[in-house]
């Protein structure tokens, strides 16, 4: 089947119905990064009300880090079963199980008595627990369901719906701010959203895949006919059930890190796109923006100065989705790449000057604040269309069938054990006391040169390789450095 397969609108439906999972985590990135710059959460846990110019203490970042990181620690814990689970009882069943795990996590947040930080921890953990492992299984779930055709523009919806969810919240984060309670939907708002994903999930049909390696062929050839036109269902069922007989059950772990197949080479890999997503630096961005502008502009400014930030970001999103297939992964990848090394380095040359380092010093100019929100935006543009989506879509194509569920789980972990890291660290890091705003942006932009070059040797281009055909792509590949492909040129 080639790239002009039809596609049924249902296929759509589906895809964007898991990708809800991935607006109950961005609800919870917009909606948790606002809190920190609100008085009635910092009231509420006994933090200290600062006006422009003050920074907060050292037990304040400290907790600061252990809100963010509880939440990707969980996550971290979650992502590493989730393939397990669903290779046990199915992508469809698993998502269902992790709404409802995930609506429990958030009510915990919501209901968090005075100066009890630690039921916001607990909560946070069992919250990120689920998105942990829906990261893993909607990505996979969207890849089985969706032709070749638009695997990687089906496969972004989950971080299309994650960076509206981070809008969303951020639109929520300004009326909220004017209620000394607002901060508890600002956490557990997200459950409305979790409520939708079961209810919606019982009309979506199980990913026909894993129905053929289960044995269950008839159920898996009905799956299929629910998400492909007549003429292309037969062809499909019969090349599944070709590689299902050639790779027999689902693998074991030996089989993910054996060096048949080139498992460990893509492993390896796939762990490494996913480290890199995380040291990018877009967290420390989404998750504590609010709190640097609101050091030198307000916690009002800060408030719309995010949200500015995150509207591009969901915005640029769209850039994937229309290129990812046209232009392929890999290119996206690298100019991303130059995007954010360039705006790092920018804004760590900002903080160059007196005021944001040294809070002894003169405060920056309105100027220079607003032009650190500028370059933000900018930043969020060269990651939101390239590594945000596409480290995704990667890692959950590359894989095949028999180890998808084991190889994402460690991959997707990867992700979330680094996003721990930088979670609970930025705060420090970018205190005057450390390396400040100027180190850290500097450090992020020297590590997305080292980004920039590990794509450009080891990862072989995915778009328009069939899921059965990446044990061929990935055997013959050599790396090394070589002209990047484009596939719009190859229409040319």
């Amino acid at each position: 089947m080639g790239n002009d397969q039809k596609v049924k609108p249902f296929v759509y439906w589906v895809g964007l119905v898991a990708a809800v999972g991935g607006l109950m985590f961005g609800y919870d990135i917009g909606g948790s990064g606002g809190t920190f710059v609100m008085d009635g959460f910092r009231t509420h846990f006994g933090w200290p009300i600062l006006a422009p110019g003050e920074s907060d203490p050292e037990w304040v970042n400290n907790q600061k880090g252990w809100i963010s990181s509880t939440f990707t620690l969980g996550a971290l814990v979650g992502a590493l079963p989730a393939g397990m689970i669903a290779d046990f009882i199915g992508r469809k069943p698993a998502i269902m199980l992790l709404a409802i795990w995930f609506t429990i996590g958030v009510t915990i947040q919501m209901i968090t008595p005075v100066d009890t930080v630690w039921v916001l921890y607990l909560g946070r953990a069992i919250g990120g627990s689920a998105i942990g492992a829906l990261s893993c299984i909607v990505p996979m779930y969207q890849q089985e369901i969706a032709p070749s055709s638009i695997r990687g523009a089906l496969s972004t919806l989950w971080q299309l719906c994650i960076t509206f969810g981070i809008v969303l919240a951020g639109v929520c984060n300004i009326f909220l701010n004017e209620w000394v309670e607002g901060w508890r939907i600002s956490y557990g708002g997200n459950a409305a959203f979790s409520v939708a994903l079961f209810v919606l999930m019982i009309c979506c049909p199980e990913s026909p895949r894993w129905l053929i390696l289960k044995g269950r062929h008839e159920e898996g050839r009905l799956s299929l006919a629910r998400t492909r036109y007549d003429d292309d269902v037969e062809f499909e069922y019969n090349e599944i059930c070709g590689i299902v007989k050639e790779e027999g059950k689902v693998g074991s772990w030996l089989d993910v890190i054996r060096m048949r197949r080139s498992m460990t080479y893509r492993i390896i890999v796939g762990m490494m796109l996913q480290m890199c997503q995380q040291l990018t630096g877009i967290n420390a961005i989404m998750f504590f923006a609010p709190d640097m502008i609101s050091t030198f502009l307000g916690s009002e400014a800060a408030i719309y100065g995010n949200l500015a930030i995150q509207t591009v970001n969901f915005f640029a999103t769209f850039i994937c989705i229309f290129l990812i297939e046209k232009a392929g992964r890999k290119i996206l990848l690298i100019t991303g790449g130059l995007i954010m090394i360039a705006t790092c380095m920018s804004i760590g040359g900002v903080c160059t000057i007196p005021g944001f380092d040294n809070p002894d010093a003169p405060q920056p100019s309105e100027a220079a604040a607003y032009s650190v929100v500028g370059l933000c935006c900018l930043y969020v543009i060269g990651f939101a269309y390239s590594w945000g989506p596409v480290a995704w879509v990667v890692c959950s194509e590359m894989f095949p069938q028999d180890l998808r569920g084991k190889a994402c789980s460690l991959t997707t972990a990867t992700n979330w054990l680094f996003a721990s890291i930088v979670g609970k660290y930025t705060p420090l890091l970018y205190s005057p006391d450390s390396i400040g705003l100027m180190g850290t942006f500097f450090m992020f932009g020297s590590l997305n040169v080292f980004h920039l070059n590990f794509v450009w040797i080891f990862l072989p281009e995915t778009s328009g390789v069939a899921l059965e055909e990446m044990d061929e792509l990935f055997k013959s590949y050599k790396p090394g450095f070589r002209k990047v492909p484009c596939r719009i040129e190859e229409k040319f």
